[in-house]
């Protein structure tokens, strides 16, 4: 999921652990094991329950949903967050269960990260579209 935060915002998540993160565009690398239109609609709605770390940046008045990045293979997340290593990583975020150094990242061109992930097999919606589409 690519998503605007319109302001900086400090994330303190439910492990009590602290994430400091700057305007911009970022990229957020998620499975769905389960239902992959579920679990994008769940971090596109802003009222929830709070679980995950994504959880404490969509329930934010600045985040901002911009397009989803579909893969169909369930096991992309990693993948994805290995490609996206050049960019601003936030070391630790969401990525609790793997080896990875983030699976969020600050965009330096969302363009040229677009592009790559067509080129990996990716789907690009916009929010709107899977909001129309999957609702």
């Amino acid at each position: 999921m690519v998503f605007s935060l319109k302001g900086n915002l400090t994330v303190r998540v439910r492990s009590g652990k602290t994430f400091e993160l700057k305007k911009g565009i970022y990229c957020y690398c998620g499975s769905a094991m389960g239902s992959l239109e579920k679990r994008v609609l769940r971090h596109l709605k802003r009222e929830k329950k709070r679980h995950w770390h994504i959880d404490f940046i969509t329930t934010d008045i600045r985040f901002e949903p911009v397009e989803v990045w579909v893969f169909r293979d369930k096991e992309f997340e990693c993948k994805l967050a290995e490609s996206l290593k050049e960019n601003e990583p936030v070391s630790g975020f969401g990525a609790t269960d793997c080896s990875c150094e983030s699976h969020l990242f600050r965009l330096r061109s969302l363009e040229s990260e677009r592009e790559k992930a067509k080129e990996l097999g990716a789907e690009i919606l916009s929010a709107g579209e899977v909001l129309e589409k999957w609702k």
